[in-house]
């Protein structure tokens, strides 16, 4: 662990299920997944197994992802108690600096840096984990403000599954009555959600932990999946659950009580772009050579 700028120790993750394509820093743990929890490169540290940290998990890795790895997380977390105040997370190819570290743009999302792998030394890397004193250091909000998330989340996947886990979160509690709407009616995305990024520790893990309910749930009352891509449907939408989380979160406070209907609005648009200047960060893809799942924007 390391001690973020603010106070407190961080505890940074980097979630796996192949070898690491560029190097972590010394104080970042690993966790592996799959078929990286049977064998690693001499050069990598063991690090964490799904298969230890979180037998329950590991025979649905295959439906869940990087997902199950953050269920993982949670228990290392928790084994370390109060000396953990902020927890990181990245992917082996993905993670949030607060400032730029690659200069081109995927071009199918545009939200998202590029670097290449070859660009990325430890030292750099380190300095685009470390949160420079922020609370929060999640991606920049990418907008949906004509198909809203309903709607974005029907145009690649099946709107069913998400209705679905919507259904479950509303019966366990995490979501109320009233965030029912607006969580299918939300305008705005955070990618990665509670995934990607650094969080204040308690706040994880008490919206991991509700995270982790809802998809336990749908697998007891879904447990056969849909063929093909859609069968990581109840990550996909985590993502989405954990990013409306993150917003709430946000966006709560007082100061709206009492207002007309446009001094809510401007409320709420005070509200979005002031999370944004103290909370968002650069969402960051490494590319490797030969991997050509997201090319960069022209210029």
């Amino acid at each position: 662990m390391t001690e973020p700028a603010a106070g407190g120790c961080l505890l940074y993750a980097c979630v796996t299920h192949v070898p690491l394509i560029v190097p972590m820093p010394g104080h970042v743990q690993v966790v592996r997944l799959g078929a990286a929890q049977d064998g690693w490169p001499a050069a990598e540290p063991r690090g964490h197994l799904l298969r230890e940290l979180a037998p329950e998990w590991e025979p649905h890795h295959p439906l869940l992802g990087g997902t199950a790895g953050t269920f993982a997380l949670r228990r290392l977390v928790q084994a370390r108690g109060d000396a953990v105040r902020q927890v990181g997370l990245c992917q082996y190819r993905k993670f949030v600096a607060p400032s730029r570290v690659g200069r081109e743009r995927a071009e199918s999302f545009r939200s998202m840096d590029m670097v290449a792998a070859g660009g990325l030394d430890p030292a750099t890397l380190s300095r685009a984990l470390d949160p420079s004193g922020r609370e929060f250091v999640v991606a920049g909000p990418f907008p949906m403000r004509r198909a809203r998330l309903l709607g974005q989340y029907a145009s690649v996947h099946r709107a069913q599954d998400l209705l679905r886990f919507t259904a479950e979160a509303a019966e366990l509690g995490v979501l109320e009555p009233a965030d029912v709407h607006a969580f299918l009616d939300e305008g705005e995305f955070v990618p990665g959600g509670l995934e990607l990024g650094v969080y204040p520790a308690p706040f994880w893990l008490r919206e991991v932990a509700a995270l982790e309910a809802v998809v336990r749930r749908c697998i007891e009352r879904h447990p056969a999946p849909p063929e093909g891509p859609q069968r990581r449907a109840w990550s996909f939408c985590c993502e989405r659950l954990g990013s409306y989380l993150l917003l709430r979160h946000f966006r709560g406070g007082g100061g709206a009580a009492g207002r007309g209907p446009r001094a809510l609005e401007r409320f709420a648009h005070w509200r979005r772009t002031h999370w944004s200047r103290r909370h968002a960060g650069h969402l960051t893809l490494v590319t490797e050579p030969g991997h050509g799942d997201y090319v960069a924007a022209r210029a």
